[in-house]
């Protein structure tokens, strides 16, 4: 005999009768039988009620998005365990990490994105805690860590442990780490707003490393021309802006000037990219601050593979004669950027010189006296300007085969040391950048 389990208006179970002629010849068994299947509905309720109670908890005290602890849990939780180590004269440690340039990865690939870069890092925090520990989202891309007791090490491990997973994910995280030190009469959120403090300390810190040792560079050399046709430079809401306000705004340090010998002479050139609108352009980059490279090209009009034309003025002269001319004149535009408090923070001598420059005497393969030319250049800076730096540029950027050849065999020639080498990418040949970070390895090792 079945007799049915009903929660609201559903079947929830059965009661399976396997005697059900002993409730004929009984009948005053029924209620009993019916005062079962009562009770049995009323455990279900409850049971029912406590699950759901469970869940409201669970959503109350937990973050929807990465499932952990959020910050009514620490109220709740982590604060009262805090006072009770408080009072037994326990220490703890306290943890504040966030996500770096979470801002940006948000405005770059989109809050989808972001959404499971966070569930990524509350995971990894989560699975590497030590034992006891609690872990909670602190508000947006802030997480903090409780580890009860005195557990220096752990702490300290904990964090390497982390860091390193982070790093193989590709992700980049910042802590702030504070010991409790019981009888200071500190707060819970005292020492959690010290490790707050000591995380963005963290992150300064690396900013101010990052902004130093890397340069995000334009040429800007077309301004001028650009500004004397009446072409406007717009920011990306559509409101016109001063050029070196524009890169400003978009985190650019560095800018490089290209100059060329005397553009007069070329009627393609308008005159553009002469000492003149370089020192105009030079005041103007100093005045912001920025990082300043300039571009020999050692030609009237543009120097590529192509076309290394020597400047007019210098067409008849002699081997000698020219490498003299080299150096004057590298050294007589430095000078004048000089006595202007202008210099330029790093020199290119000469603009993509695969193939050599000053064509016909310093084509490649003549290495040696390419190597004689590019020498004088770079004499003529170390004499002026000892603390600027040298660069040089070559095209085929990417073909590592065609870069390493080449300075083994300059250098080989004899050409001085350098300090930077700089190389023009075309980047809608993706294939170009196939095992680019190998390819940097192998291109720093060079100089």
């Amino acid at each position: 005999m079945y007799c049915s389990l009903h929660f609201r208006d559903e079947i929830v179970g059965y009661v399976i009768l396997r005697n059900p002629e002993f409730l004929y010849d009984h009948p005053e068994q029924f209620d009993i039988q019916s005062a079962l299947l009562k009770r049995l509905e009323n455990l279900f309720k409850q049971k029912v009620l406590e699950n759901t109670n469970n869940e409201l908890k669970n959503l109350y005290n937990h973050d929807a998005l990465t499932g952990l602890y959020n910050r009514v849990a620490c109220n709740e939780m982590v604060i009262p365990m805090f006072a009770e180590l408080e009072a037994q004269n326990v220490g703890c440690t306290i943890v504040f990490l966030d996500v770096d340039d979470f801002k940006d990865i948000n405005d770059t690939y989109g809050h989808q994105y972001g959404d499971e870069l966070l569930k990524t890092v509350a995971r990894v925090l989560d699975e590497q805690k030590p034992e006891g520990s609690m872990v909670y989202r602190f508000g947006g891309d802030e997480f903090i860590v409780f580890i009860p007791g005195d557990r220096h090490d752990t702490a300290e491990k904990y964090i390497k442990r982390v860091y390193d997973i982070m790093e193989q994910h590709s992700l980049f995280i910042s802590h702030g780490i504070i010991y409790t030190r019981p009888g200071s009469g500190k707060s819970f959120d005292d020492y959690l707003v010290s490790a707050d403090t000591k995380m963005y300390q963290l992150k300064q810190q690396r900013k101010q490393k990052k902004d130093s040792n890397f340069l995000k560079g334009v040429d800007i050399s077309s301004v001028p021309m650009m500004v004397d046709n009446n072409i406007q430079i717009m920011d990306r809401e559509g409101h016109v802006c001063r050029v070196f306000d524009f890169l400003k705004l978009n985190n650019v340090n560095s800018v490089r000037l290209r100059i060329w010998n005397e553009p007069d002479k070329v009627p393609e050139s308008k005159g553009y990219c002469s000492l003149t609108y370089v020192l105009e352009m030079a005041h103007i980059i100093k005045k912001y601050k920025m990082h300043f490279l300039l571009d020999f090209h050692y030609s009237d009009y543009w120097a590529d593979p192509g076309q290394q034309n020597k400047p007019d003025a210098w067409k008849n002269l002699s081997f000698d004669e020219l490498k003299e001319a080299v150096h004057k004149y590298t050294y007589d535009v430095l000078y004048r950027l000089k006595i202007m408090d202008c210099a330029p923070d790093m020199v290119q001598i000469g603009n993509e010189i695969r193939s050599g420059m000053l064509f016909p005497d310093g084509a490649v393969p003549q290495y040696r006296q390419l190597a004689a030319l590019v020498n004088e250049g770079i004499r003529a800076v170390r004499e002026l300007l000892p603390e600027t730096k040298v660069m040089i540029h070559l095209d085929q950027g990417g073909r590592y085969n065609c870069i390493m050849p080449w300075f083994d065999s300059m250098f080989n020639a004899g050409m001085l040391p350098i300090d930077a080498i700089g190389l023009s990418f075309l980047f809608v040949l993706a294939w170009y950048l196939h095992g680019f970070e190998g390819y940097y390895e192998q291109a720093h090792k060079i100089i």
